[in-house]
């Protein structure tokens, strides 16, 4: 429970940030919500507080699932520590050349360097 709330914490502000850019694009193109936007920007921006947390709290399980921990270990990053064994540490970033073009699909096309 622990590590859902530490997730869903980190996830809790681009939630609110994209939902309140969605009612505020929508108050401010329509302009029938337009006439009223002295009220609706803040309730709109209330309302974004409130529910953008349930929606991170139900995001962040699957932030944590078994497929984002297959793409972190082909990308190479690792942020496991198990008692017992030494701190693993992030590995550098692959260049453009190592990583194949398809990483979620595990696809064999490889993206060639530009110049050498």
């Amino acid at each position: 429970m622990r590590k859902r709330l530490i997730v869903a914490a980190l996830v809790y502000l681009p939630v609110n940030a994209v939902l309140f850019g969605i009612k505020f694009v929508s108050i401010m193109t329509i302009p029938a919500l337009t006439a009223h936007s002295e009220t609706l920007i803040p309730i709109a921006t209330i309302a974004t507080f409130i529910l953008a947390i349930p929606i991170a709290w139900y995001l962040a399980p699957y932030l944590q699932s078994r497929a984002f921990a297959d793409m972190r270990e082909r990308a190479g990053v690792s942020f496991d520590h198990r008692p017992g064994e030494e701190k693993q540490t992030v590995a550098a970033p692959k260049g453009a050349e190592e990583l194949g073009v398809d990483q979620i699909g595990g696809g064999k096309d490889t993206i060639k360097p530009q110049r050498d």
